[in-house]
């Protein structure tokens, strides 16, 4: 027993609503049909914008966000006090966050500037570029929740939180770079509280006045990419089953996103362990 609601929003928004009973139990899902083609429609990441540490409800970060039609949830998060996003995050072409460490098991949903979207596994690694030194240095975590004894190249921005990590007793020796908003490095600090660069190396790989980018190597081949949001498994490609990559146990509210041949894009939402918990 099936029964669907269909809900246009505008002439080429449409919402389905879709409660299925299977006697004993039953099946309740939403369907949000967005035609790309469009070029009133786009796609964006929201986020808690006075901080990507801080957790939000979709609600909230919806009803703070103006013109917009629907939202729903991405990705998976490292729970741990500050929170961080388990896949990138790409605003405006801008990197916000790294990819999931882990290639080939949590894939991203990448939107280009004429509205055409992608699923794909990019490389584990933020490509920090030294434009005055020539040099590229990989780092595996930008914008992440990490333990105290880290010690890898990490990158800390505002859009995260407007502290450093600082020195603790496990890393006493942690250096950091303070970069300007102008990308041009302005101090560099050892021993003192605050990021995570190992500061015996630290002089000859960065100096005042060095100019920096960070990007992924994705966005460098392909310019035109404005936004990524981190997500799961790819399920379908080319109309083909794909492996699970990432397998998630038990019953739960998901979301799925898909892309048609005519450039619609399919938002899918299902409750789980509550009652309308999409």
């Amino acid at each position: 027993d099936q029964t669907i609601y269909s809900i246009p929003l505008s002439s080429s928004i449409t919402l389905k609503k879709v409660h299925e009973n299977y006697g004993n139990s039953y099946n309740s899902f939403n369907m949000l049909e967005v035609d790309l083609n469009n070029p009133n429609n786009s796609i964006d990441v929201l986020f808690n914008t006075t901080g990507l540490y801080k957790t939000m409800s979709i609600s909230d970060t919806a009803n703070n966000t103006p013109n917009l039609v629907g939202a729903v949830n991405a990705d998976f998060f490292l729970m741990q006090g500050f929170t961080s996003s388990i896949g990138a995050i790409v605003k405006n072409g801008r990197v916000l966050s790294s990819p999931a460490e882990n290639y080939g098991k949590y894939a991203s949903m990448i939107v280009t500037s004429d509205n055409k979207v992608s699923f794909e596994y990019i490389n584990p690694y933020v490509v920090l570029r030294n434009e005055t030194q020539n040099k590229d240095f990989f780092v595996t975590a930008m914008n992440k929740v990490l333990s105290d004894s880290y010690n890898g190249i990490t990158i800390r921005t505002s859009d995260y939180s407007y502290t450093t990590l600082g020195k603790n007793d496990k890393n006493k020796n942690r250096a950091e770079i303070i970069v300007g908003s102008d990308n041009i490095v302005k101090e560099i600090r050892v021993g003192q509280t605050y990021t995570n660069i190992d500061g015996k190396d630290l002089a000859s790989k960065f100096k005042v006045g060095d100019k920096l980018n960070i990007s992924l190597d994705i966005i460098l081949k392909r310019s035109n990419i404005k936004t990524i949001i981190g997500g799961g498994s790819i399920l379908v490609k080319n109309g083909e089953k794909t492996p699970i990559t990432s397998k998630i146990p038990g019953k739960a509210q998901r979301t799925a996103a898909a892309i048609t041949k005519d450039n619609k894009l399919i938002l899918f939402t299902n409750d789980g362990r509550l009652a309308n918990s999409s």
